[in-house]
């Protein structure tokens, strides 16, 4: 497997082709096979395509005008490209961006841009297990009015592997009201069967605008379970640990 070391002319890599990936770990750059090429299927997977082709139908249906909106619109929603630098959406991917997060939670799709609020950010999520197997999430602010929290998680891992994003599942969403935690256990043990007594277990959240669509950046933590409580090295971030009572 082929490695690069980058110069000053060259200091990241990021994206795939063809069957190949450029990924990075603790040794460096590295150009790797793309496992999941051609062939990426899973319920999760074929739910957000089908969602994506609904909202993509809706907008080939708006009117000139409708889609002007959008674009004059655009630059009131700015994201980053993959290396963090400022990028400004089209007004198609700024519909796409916001009624996506709509859509995921079951909410009415705009075909009008609404004006930006921002979302709500909740801060780093604590994870408890009482009980040997009920998992509950909390963070410090509580959800307002036309705001939600979505909480991820993934399944239970070995305590040396790392945060993995891709591998996070939707265990719910926390509606308005002045909570501020979610019992995932149900969703959990649904997806990923019985809570093992050892390992980590990373979860995220994600603040979201149930008006305009827009959503913070999310926000992980982890559980080592079975670990008597004491302070751990997370992925970008300090991780607590647990015991499970």
């Amino acid at each position: 497997m082929p490695k690069v070391k980058t110069s000053a002319l060259i200091t990241d890599i990021k994206g795939k082709d063809g069957g190949s990936v450029w990924s990075r770990n603790l040794g460096g750059l590295y150009f790797r096979q793309n496992r999941n090429f051609g062939r990426k299927s899973s319920i999760r997977w074929n739910k957000q395509r089908n969602s994506f082709g609904e909202l993509s139908q809706v907008w080939r249906t708006l009117t000139a005008n409708q889609k002007l909106a959008w674009n004059n619109a655009a630059p009131n929603f700015p994201t980053v490209d993959a290396f963090g630098n400022p990028r400004q959406r089209s007004g198609y991917e700024t519909y796409m961006y916001l009624n996506g997060t709509l859509k995921a939670i079951g909410i009415a799709i705009l075909t009008i841009p609404p004006a930006p609020e921002g979302a709500q950010d909740y801060e780093l999520p604590q994870i408890s297990i009482t009980g040997g197997n009920n998992v509950t999430i909390t963070w410090p602010v509580l959800v307002l009015a036309n705001r939600a929290c979505n909480v991820y998680a993934g399944a239970v891992t070995s305590t040396g592997r790392s945060f993995n994003t891709a591998k996070m599942k939707l265990m719910g969403t926390q509606d308005a009201g002045g909570s501020n935690s979610l019992d995932i256990t149900v969703p959990w043990v649904a997806q990923f069967g019985a809570l093992p007594s050892s390992g980590r277990l990373y979860v995220e959240i994600e603040g979201v605008n149930t008006t305009t669509g827009e959503h913070e950046f999310k926000q992980h933590n982890f559980i080592d379970i079975g670990i008597a409580p004491t302070t751990g090295i997370g992925y970008m971030i300090i991780g607590t640990t647990f015991t499970v009572t």
